[in-house]
């Protein structure tokens, strides 16, 4: 009786040490996972703020783009404005001239 208490202790400690050991392994495996999960979720985030970087430093070129052609538009219209400025003056000119001439004329024709 006390050789089958002892081999029965015996395999009760190996099945014990078994189950304590695929119990470590399957805690490993979680851990394992946890962590691949985490290192992916982390490249991830890397990936993507990268992506947002690169689209960030083509928006502010675009921007920069529309900024330099919004000031060429601005230049173009200032200069058209003067010109246009001009063109009022001169007619201001030519219209007391024409006035002027057609004064004399009908002066002319009157005499």
């Amino acid at each position: 009786m006390k050789e089958t208490n002892l081999i029965l202790a015996v395999l009760g400690g190996q099945a014990f040490w078994a189950f304590l050991t695929v119990l470590w392994k399957a805690f490993a495996e979680r851990r394992k996972t946890a962590a691949e999960t985490e290192s992916s979720i982390v490249q991830n985030w890397v990936t993507w703020a990268q992506h947002q970087e690169t689209r960030i430093r083509e928006l502010e070129s675009t921007v920069l783009q529309l900024s330099e052609a919004g000031k060429a538009k601005d230049e173009l219209l200032a200069r058209y404005r003067a010109e246009n400025e001009e063109l009022k003056q001169k007619l201001s000119v030519l219209e007391a001239r024409f006035d002027r001439v057609l004064a004399e004329n009908k002066k002319l024709k009157g005499q």
